[in-house]
């Protein structure tokens, strides 16, 4: 009897039904743990191991904790004009400047960069312009990048690539190639090829197109250029807290003074146990724990208010690691979206009362282009 009832629920349709639902949600269910779940809470784990002052002990200190490597031919830091900050919804308040407009890698791609600024409504009479570094390089226009952001009296920092042309024009100037052209001359990039001749052993590392821009770069772009800090500290806006535009990164749990400025130019990955940054993209990248270390601040901040520093939170503004989409996290914002590859050129605008939007336009490939 009771086999017959087990038999005629087995075959029944609605069973068959409802089998099927509950195998598909199991299904469901395990290729969410193995795919989404599991490496999130993996991922967490290590991250929260990296950040325990315990794991810091065993392994001899963290990077960045102990000496600051001291470059005397670069600003490692500066801090932007608080009157060129956003206002705090005080409209009634009259400041000159109402927006800051951080702009990602542009690599000299002048045409894209013009587009942009139209697109946004650019203002150089209210607006304050910021680049993230690599404004030159790889693209068809460094030099007018250059002109545009000393036109605009924009601010910057110095990325990989501006680090790279300027010890190449300092061997340059040394060698004596720099007489041709004459200092401070104007010239376009695409004019750079035919800027003089010099000998290849003058710079026997490096390609030639960079020699030839360092050859090219004006007295007055050069010096513009060496001015551009490792680290600008923009200052607090609204819900964003203390607000630092970088080019690479930052190691979490190092002072701004202390930061390796190499690293903060280069890195996109900080080995978990030790901090030490790295150039390549494979591991952790900086800005998970970056973003984890500041939410574990903020909790402390939020339960021990005396222990931890009120200026809490600090949101790091940051181009190099190219992504397809501009990387917004709640305490770092990658702007960097691959344009001189044919991404998009990237803008992260800071308004009133720290309220941000991101803008971008489309670009030309002008790297498969030259080959």
């Amino acid at each position: 009897m009771k086999s017959n009832l087990i038999i005629t629920l087995v075959t029944a349709p609605r069973f068959r039904r409802y089998l099927i639902v509950y195998l598909v949600l199991l299904v469901i269910c395990w290729a969410g743990w193995v795919g989404f779940a599991s490496p999130q809470l993996k991922e967490h784990g290590q991250i929260a191991k990296a950040l325990d002052v315990k794991n810091r002990d065993r392994v001899g200190g963290w990077f960045g904790t102990n000496s600051l490597p001291r470059f005397a031919d670069l600003v490692h830091l500066e801090t932007l004009d608080e009157q060129l900050l956003p206002s705090e919804g005080q409209d009634d308040i009259p400041l000159d400047r109402r927006r800051l407009v951080v702009v990602g890698d542009v690599h000299g791609c002048k045409d894209e960069l013009d587009d942009l600024l139209d697109k946004i409504s650019f203002d150089g009479q209210t607006d304050h312009l910021i680049f993230a570094g690599d404004l030159i390089t790889k693209g068809p226009k460094s030099l007018e990048v250059v002109q545009l952001a000393r036109e605009y009296n924009a601010s910057c920092v110095r990325g990989n690539n501006e680090d790279r042309i300027l010890l190449y024009h300092r061997e340059l100037l040394a060698s004596g190639v720099l007489s041709v052209p004459g200092p401070n001359t104007k010239l376009s990039s695409d004019d750079a090829a035919d800027t003089g001749k010099f000998q290849p052993e003058i710079l026997p590392y490096g390609n030639r197109k960079e020699h030839l821009l360092a050859q090219a770069l004006g007295d007055e772009d050069a010096a513009w250029l060496h001015k551009c800090p490792v680290i600008l500290k923009v200052g607090r806006i609204g819900d964003l807290g203390e607000v630092v535009v970088v080019h690479g990164g930052l190691v979490p749990g190092v002072e701004l003074e202390s930061q390796d400025p190499f690293a903060v130019m280069t890195m996109r990955s900080l080995d978990l146990d030790t901090h030490v940054p790295s150039s390549k993209a494979s591991g952790m990248h900086w800005a998970k724990i970056f973003n984890k270390y500041q939410s574990l601040l903020a909790s402390r901040l939020a339960s021990e208010p005396s222990s931890v520093d009120a200026s809490l939170p600090t949101t790091v503004i940051y181009g190099h690691t190219p992504h397809r989409s501009a990387a917004i996290r709640k305490y770092t914002k990658g702007i960097d979206t691959g344009c001189v590859r044919g991404g998009k050129l990237t803008a992260l605008v800071l308004e009133n009362g720290g309220k941000t939007r991101v803008e971008h336009v489309r670009c030309k490939d002008y790297v498969s282009e030259r080959k």
